[in-house]
């Protein structure tokens, strides 16, 4: 057993190891205020929140159509988004609750919109794959991999055409990083030299298929510097670091230095989607379970920063208590309000489908 450990801990490091020659990211920017950390922490347990109670509701069959939670993913989600400005945009994917949580959705219209209600944020067309928000520079999300990546190229070819100063941020999984959307995009970015972001999140497989066995390396941030763009790796577990990475970049692309590429190591606690079929997945061996849990019981990016918060004296477990306490209301008033709301009518589904 302790052999066991010691290996999985020899892949945790392997997985996490970060680009020696990055510079160090927390020296360029000042310090956030103790606030600013706190504020880091409630998004990471709204959306952990949120992520639970969805997940309750479709295993009840309460929700329609598909549904991915991003638990164990949450420190990028609310690093990446909380580093943006408002009016940045963001192209998610199939999984993208927590994006819109960390940018600023309003969490009644987003659990509405997953209950395909007609009060949500896409009138209860979009469901859980396909989520989006414009008011908060959300641009959509897709279920097809890697189709975000050509949306989020034209956006920031019209944000540069436009010159209005906004960053776009593209998230994808390792697994559209083979796709030819991914080098075709990489490539148009370079040469353009786009006000654009690739947040990779490499969690290691896609759907069942792991990385392993479809990529000669795990570090796939080196692709990035085939096509002339910067590149950085990092620990996605930590939301310090993630926030003042993508500070990092926004400021190098504001400088005229064009695209960079941010892998995001992390880990999918969940499967890959959420109900009954889908969670036999695990019994058929692609993930190793103990593996699993290790991440979950030692990598977990909430228990992680809150540990860290105590140590510096910077909150207190009373207070992370009263956190948790707050955003479970929080979310339960969201199901209730998702709840009492009506379905759309027949007449809506011939609304918003042209721009006039």
């Amino acid at each position: 057993m302790n052999k066991n450990i010691s290996r999985i801990e020899s892949v945790i490091k392997d997985t996490l190891k970060i680009n020696p020659e990055r510079a160090d990211e927390t020296q360029k920017f000042i310090d956030m205020e103790n606030s600013e950390k706190i504020s880091l922490l409630r998004k990471m347990i709204r959306i952990r929140r949120f992520e639970e109670k969805v997940t309750n509701y479709k295993l009840d069959g309460k929700i329609l159509g598909p549904v991915h939670t991003c638990v164990g993913q949450e420190a990028v989600n609310v690093g990446v988004c909380s580093a943006l400005s408002d009016h940045d945009y963001i192209v998610g994917n199939h999984r993208s609750h927590g994006y819109m949580i960390a940018k600023g959705a309003k969490i009644n219209l987003l659990m509405a919109e997953i209950f395909g209600k007609s009060t949500g944020t896409n009138g209860g067309k979009g469901g859980s794959m396909h989520v989006s928000d414009i008011s908060i520079g959300s641009l959509g999300a897709s279920g097809i991999v890697g189709s975000g990546l050509p949306v989020a190229c034209g956006a920031a070819f019209a944000s540069q055409y436009k010159n209005d100063g906004k960053i776009t941020c593209v998230f994808f999984g390792d697994g559209a990083s083979n796709e030819g959307t991914f080098h075709e995009c990489m490539n148009l970015a370079s040469i353009w030299k786009l006000p654009i972001i690739f947040l990779l999140e490499n969690n290691g497989v896609a759907v069942t298929t792991l990385l392993k066995g479809v990529s000669a390396s795990l570090d796939l941030y080196h692709r990035a510097q085939s096509y002339g763009i910067s590149s950085k790796q990092i620990d996605g577990q930590n939301v310090e670091e993630v926030y003042y990475t993508v500070k990092s970049a926004i400021a190098s692309i504001k400088e005229g230095k064009g695209a960079v590429l941010i892998e995001a190591k992390t880990c999918r606690f969940h499967e890959h989607q959420e109900g009954h079929a889908y969670l036999r997945m695990s019994d058929v061996g692609y993930r190793d379970k103990q593996e699993v849990n290790y991440w979950i019981a030692n990598k977990d990016p909430i228990k992680l920063f809150s540990n860290k918060l105590i140590a510096e004296d910077i909150i207190a477990t009373s207070e992370i208590e009263h956190i948790y306490a707050e955003e479970n209301h929080n979310i339960e008033n969201a199901i209730a309000y998702a709840d009492i709301s009506s379905f759309p009518s027949n007449e809506d589904a011939y609304s918003n489908v042209f721009i006039k």
